[in-house]
């Protein structure tokens, strides 16, 4: 919490939804807040397909390789932060 309330007007705090912790908190100051979560209420919003090994978040598609252990929920980071420092996605494998 120390890190989001230590946020100027001009920072962005990214707030992942699905922490039951981080969700319920308000401490973000003027921050700009980016949401994101595997709900439909979020900024970003995901939806895991454990069969097929894909993550389609708000209409952009995520292959995850077989040989990976990576999990859903640190894809989904990477691609928020990825995605609002101006990464372009059609999409990505």
């Amino acid at each position: 919490m120390t890190l989001f309330e230590s946020l100027g007007d001009n920072g962005v705090a990214f707030v992942n939804m699905d922490d039951p912790f981080l969700s319920s908190t308000n401490s973000y100051n003027n921050a700009k807040t980016i949401k994101f979560g595997f709900s439909d209420n979020d900024n970003y919003y995901a939806i895991y397909d454990e069969i097929d090994r894909k993550i389609k978040v708000n209409e952009i598609t995520i292959d995850i390789p077989e040989f990976s252990n990576l999990l859903p929920q640190n894809i989904l980071t990477a691609f928020v932060i990825s995605k609002e420092l101006g990464v372009e996605f059609d999409h990505y494998n």
